[in-house]
């Protein structure tokens, strides 16, 4: 009776614990959805009513002030080399209505002939010819030589100077070149590409090129740079100034446009009817996708021409769909990354494949001054090595923001280990010492592109890096398989696989107050508990 109730009330345990979990078909019971649930919630959504965008507030730029009316009176003028400019400022002036000031007289020596011409345009005509200066002041018009004065500008940008190296070799030289052998038995090709990102550097160049004709301090440059603070002061006259601000208009508004470069690796095991590639001129029965899809189905003249597509970005997953029809696809990476005009970035999602450098010194002492005689030592020494295995995309673009076109330096490299291969000079040196080690070197395999592209709003595609795998299968009796008459005991069999990479580039000039797109805010409202609004 009493094995019964204990029995019983184990189980009311039992029962009581599991319905403290009562969503045994939830796919994720942190937040209480279920599989379908999140098939759902990655398809593409219903079209919803946009909602309307926030006003842009910009500031308001720089405007030169209301003038008097009477600076806009038309006059006839003729001034020639031997007219006093004095006479003709202060006369003109009267004539409209305007009180004039003159620091000094100005020279004589210019020719001009005006009719019918707003009065203040004739002073801006004067003043350049002269290389003076005015200054307005409701009906007062002040005129005075523009010698050089300080104005200071701001300029924010990372106080940083960038280098960066690239370098793509393929060798097929049988020995090493450090055996000191000479032999013509291979070929080697290489691409080597460097860059020096130095903004403060290139922006000093330009001064000294605007401000060649001013006149040096002591022979130092008329205008200082603070880096931290990024403010540029500049000694020099007007013209010389309103220059050096439109091109540093121009400048900051080129050296701050910003890229969103998105990339998707796609693998394709094809299949045994597609083993010579994916049909890519199947991609023009997609609706939605424009564009000229050339290339070896296109025919030999248009093979130069490649692959280019005109697609939107909710597109990808029909292509991908449509090449479900060739074989298996799985995703093995989906980068994103955001690089400012002319700036070198890279993304690097690996992980370290760990291997070991063994160093074997055996040392004989010298038995000849020494009393006793001494056995040799062995002194070992590991070194530990890794290398990356996974995806490095580096990427440089450069924008025109007239066109909207991007012209982008491109390397993905995707690495993965194909293998294993013994280190033989271990093995020697552990059998001498009675020991059975064997240090493993894996073998890489890395599919790599270095290329230039020019980028519209294009989807660019980049394919045909194809491989084989062969696996060899063998069945068989235990023990018979290695028999000379195995073929009557066991079977081979040869299983191959082509596997095609696939690389989907797209990139997207950003603006100054770039959206949150409604499929990432979608995702993020779902798949986070953030309290914050």
């Amino acid at each position: 009776m009493l094995q019964r109730c204990l029995i019983l009330s184990l189980l009311l345990v039992l029962v009581a614990s599991c319905s403290r979990y009562p969503f045994p078909n939830e796919h994720d019971p942190y937040n209480g959805k279920t599989r379908q649930e999140y098939e759902d919630l990655l398809s593409k959504p219903e079209p919803t009513v946009k909602k309307p965008k926030k006003i842009k507030v910009t500031p308001t730029p720089d405007v030169e002030p209301t003038l008097h009316p009477n600076f806009n009176k038309k006059i006839s003028v003729h001034i020639s080399d031997e007219v006093s400019l004095k006479d003709v400022l202060t006369t003109t002036a009267k004539q409209v209505g305007i009180d004039i000031e003159m620091a000094s007289s100005p020279e004589k020596g210019i020719s001009l002939n005006a009719k019918n011409v707003p009065f203040i345009d004739i002073i801006k005509r004067i003043s350049s010819l002269i290389k003076w200066r005015y200054h307005i002041d409701g009906t007062c018009l002040r005129l005075e030589p523009d010698v050089p004065f300080l104005k200071n500008y701001n300029v924010q940008f990372l106080s940083l100077r960038r280098e960066s190296k690239d370098n793509v070799s393929v060798a097929t030289k049988l020995l090493n070149s450090d055996s000191g052998i000479s032999l013509n038995n291979g070929s080697e090709s290489a691409i080597q590409s460097s860059m020096t990102n130095d903004f403060w550097e290139e922006l000093t160049t330009s001064l000294n090129i605007f401000l060649l004709d001013e006149p040096a301090q002591g022979g130092k440059p008329p205008f200082a740079i603070h880096k931290q603070g990024g403010i540029l002061s500049i000694y020099a006259t007007t013209t010389k100034h309103a220059m050096i601000d439109d091109y540093l208009k121009k400048l900051r508004k080129v050296a701050s446009a910003q890229v969103l470069i998105e990339a998707k690796v796609v693998e394709v095991t094809l299949k045994n009817e597609y083993r010579s590639g994916i049909n890519w001129s199947a991609l023009k029965d997609l609706a939605g996708v424009q564009g000229t899809i050339k290339g070896l189905y296109g025919g030999a003249e248009n093979a130069t021409e490649g692959l280019i597509l005109k697609a939107e970005k909710d597109q990808m997953s029909g292509i991908l769909n449509l090449m479900d029809r060739f074989g298996t696809t799985r995703t093995l990476s989906s980068p994103r990354l955001t690089v400012m005009n002319n700036q070198p970035a890279i993304l690097k999602v690996v992980e370290n494949q760990v291997y070991f450098n063994i160093k074997y010194d055996t040392y004989y002492p010298n038995t000849r001054k020494q009393s006793g005689a001494q056995e040799p030592f062995t002194n070992v020494q590991s070194q530990i090595q890794t290398v990356p295995i996974g995806l490095i995309l580096t990427v440089q673009p450069s924008i025109d923001l007239e066109t909207g076109e991007i012209i982008m330096a491109l390397r993905p490299t995707i690495s993965s280990c194909a293998g294993y291969a013994l280190d033989p000079a271990v093995e020697l040196a552990a059998l001498k010492l009675g020991q059975n080690l064997q240090s493993r070197i894996p073998v890489i395999k890395i599919d790599e592109v270095n290329s230039v592209l020019r980028l519209g709003s294009e989807m660019v595609i980049l394919g045909g890096m194809m491989q084989e795998v062969v696996r060899n299968k063998q069945q068989g009796f235990p023990g018979m398989m290695d028999n000379p008459l195995s073929g009557l005991f066991s079977n081979k069999e040869d299983d191959r696989e082509v596997k095609e990479l696939v690389i989907f580039l797209r990139a997207v000039t950003l603006d100054d107050e770039p959206e949150i797109t409604a499929a990432d805010q979608r995702l993020l409202d779902k798949y986070t508990t953030d309290p914050r609004p």
